[in-house]
C-alpha cells in the first residue's frame, strides 16, 4: 500500500473469505500545527479503497484513533470520539460521546476515499459489526484488595516524615520485605558477627603463617 511506505501502512481484515474491515494507520505528524485533536493537517491521507472481487458498499462506517502527536500521553487521544480521561486519573472506563464516521463510497467506480489524520488510524467496517455501537462496557465491577502478610513494605506516618531530620540506625523500626530477614533495627548486630568473623579468619591465617 502506499508504494510500501513503512509510515502510511494498511491491512485488510477477512472474515469467513469476505473483507470485513481495513485498517489503516498514518504513522506521520503534523509539523505545521494544523493538527489540533486529530484533525486532518498537511500529512493526512486520502486513501483509495476498491474491492477486486465484488463492488463497495453504498458506504462505510469509521472509528478514529486520533492524537496530537505520535508521542502523545494526554486525554487528547480519542478513540471513536471517546477517551479514556487524564494521565493519573483513568479507571479504565472509556468518557464522553461514541462517534463513528459515516463515509460515502462511489460504487460506480468501486471504491471508497478514506480520510486518515496525521497521525492517526482508521477502522473500516464494511459491514455490520457489534462493536460499531458499542461504546462503553454494559456491566462494570467493584475492585477488590487484598492485604498481603508478607512482601509488603510499610513506612513510617507521611505526617512524620514531613518533618523529620532521619535517624540513625538504632532507631529504625521498619521490617524487611523478605520473610525471616533480619529487621533493620538488628543491622548493628549483624555487622558485629560479621566483623567478628573475618577478624578471627584473619588472626588464624597469620597463626598458621607463623
Amino acid at each position: 500500500m502506499n508504494n510500501g511506505n513503512p509510515y502510511t501502512p494498511g491491512y485488510a481484515i477477512y472474515e469467513q473469505g469476505t473483507l470485513s474491515k481495513v485498517a489503516l494507520i498514518n504513522y506521520l505528524d503534523d509539523l505545521t500545527g494544523t493538527n489540533n485533536e486529530g484533525g486532518m493537517g498537511t500529512s493526512a491521507l486520502q486513501v483509495s479503497v476498491s474491492i477486486p472481487t465484488g463492488g463497495v458498499p453504498g458506504s462505510v462506517r469509521v472509528k478514529y484513533l486520533t492524537a496530537n502527536s505520535v508521542s502523545d500521553h494526554s486525554d487528547t487521544m480519542r478513540w471513536a470520539g471517546q477517551t479514556l480521561g487524564s494521565m493519573f486519573k483513568v479507571d479504565g472506563r472509556f468518557k464522553g460521546d461514541l462517534n463513528v464516521t459515516n463515509i460515502q463510497c462511489n460504487t460506480g467506480a468501486n471504491s471508497c476515499t478514506i480520510p486518515v489524520p496525521s497521525p492517526g488510524f482508521a477502522l473500516v467496517f464494511f459491514g455490520d459489526d457489534p462493536s460499531l455501537s458499542i461504546g462503553q462496557a454494559t456491566q462494570t465491577f467493584a475492585t477488590t484488595a487484598h492485604t498481603k502478610t508478607r512482601n509488603t513494605l510499610v513506612g513510617p506516618d507521611p505526617a512524620v516524615m514531613a518533618t523529620s531530620n532521619g535517624h540513625s540506625a538504632k532507631d529504625r523500626k521498619m521490617g524487611s520485605t523478605s520473610p525471616g530477614s533480619i529487621p533493620n533495627g538488628d543491622m548493628r548486630l549483624r555487622a558485629m558477627g560479621g566483623f567478628a568473623t573475618i577478624t578471627a579468619l584473619i588472626t588464624g591465617f597469620f597463626w598458621v603463617l607463623w
